[in-house]
């Protein structure tokens, strides 16, 4: 295998991926860890670029699916700390869901469920994937609550239906694959000091390009590039329930555009260690470093770091894999964030 030419290759790809890295995200977004489907790759803090081997890989580089086995089904599941130990909150947090998406708004549930619990904000996340050898069907989800004060509860919903498809080139030395994603998304306010309403639906659509290139037998270098182009058309509801338009909450109109390099070595004993440099629309990079050691090819510890500077998270996972069934679970030590993955893979 030619190393340099496979250089040329990654340097070339990458500059003209950067053509596409303009645009912004406007209003609320989500926090980064939510961004972190998938628990193997949480538990090693995202860096997952070059490693995604799995159906997660619709998310981190759909170019892995190359190496994901003719058929794979899996199911991820997210939660803050909060709402495992309290089991009247979850219970609580579902009603007020089914509350804020009823089309007749309970003013007094709401008020109740802001005196009973005192937090900044709480998240999950849902993630189902179904790969077909190099093709792909995924959902994405992930909601929060925000208590912006102590009348106002805010709730962003953004989902995501995926469908993906990878193809090796020159080989198995090289894959690329493409995400086309359809976008549906949800706010909600409410202040119930002053009895108004808010809600806005959106819909919308993006797409990605990811490439894997293996340069030796033990060294990998992945590339992705997550939104080249992305819509999102809000409309404002207006009714008796509802107060219309909000001047003062500015909405997303597009995902944002991010550019990931990352590599993935494979070490002695069984270990891997990765690492990712992502690229915001502004070229603001962000890391994420993650390692991975495997025992007797059945149970896997990982550890993990992303964020920046002071705001940097570690995280933590094991998995268990027996023939075809794989079980994950992985959290960080910021904010008790936990994650659960089920797979089947042949």
């Amino acid at each position: 295998m030619n190393i340099k030419k496979n250089y040329l290759i990654v340097l070339t790809l990458t500059a003209l991926l950067f053509v596409f890295t303009t645009g912004t995200v406007l209003g609320f977004e989500f926090q980064q860890r939510s961004q972190l489907y998938g628990t193997r790759a949480f538990g090693m803090g995202g860096a997952y670029t070059a490693v995604a081997d799995d159906a997660s890989a619709v998310y981190w580089n759909p170019a892995g699916l190359t190496r994901s086995g003719p058929l794979g089904l899996m199911a991820s599941f997210g939660l803050e700390d909060q709402m495992i130990d309290d089991d009247d909150f979850m219970n609580d947090f579902a009603d007020l869901l089914e509350k804020l998406y009823d089309e007749d708004s309970n003013e007094a549930f709401i008020e109740e469920f802001m005196e009973k619990y005192d937090f900044e904000r709480q998240e999950l996340d849902v993630m189902l994937n179904l790969n077909l050898g190099s093709f792909a069907l995924s959902v994405l989800g992930t909601q929060a609550i925000d208590q912006v004060d102590e009348n106002t509860l805010e709730s962003e919903l953004l989902s995501q239906g995926i469908l993906s498809a990878a193809r090796n080139i020159r080989g198995d030395s090289a894959a690329i694959g493409v995400n086309l994603k359809g976008l549906i998304g949800n706010y909600n306010n409410a202040a119930i000091n002053t009895n108004n309403y808010y809600r806005a639906d959106g819909r919308g659509y993006s797409y990605d390009i990811g490439g894997l290139f293996n340069l030796t037998d033990w060294w990998r270098l992945g590339v992705m590039v997550r939104n080249i182009d992305s819509s999102i058309d809000w409309e404002w509801k207006e009714d008796d329930n509802y107060a219309g338009a909000n001047e003062e909450v500015e909405l997303f109109d597009a995902l944002e555009r991010t550019v990931t390099l990352g590599t993935a070595i494979d070490l002695p004993l069984e270990t891997l260690l990765a690492l990712d440099v992502e690229l915001d629309g502004d070229f603001n990079p962000s890391y994420r470093a993650g390692i991975e050691n495997s025992l007797f090819g059945l149970f896997s510890l990982r550890g993990g770091v992303y964020g920046e500077d002071e705001d940097q998270v570690i995280t933590y996972g094991l998995g268990l894999r027996l023939l075809m069934f794989q079980v994950d679970y992985a959290m960080d030590r910021e904010s008790d964030f936990h994650k659960v993955t089920a797979q089947i893979s042949f």
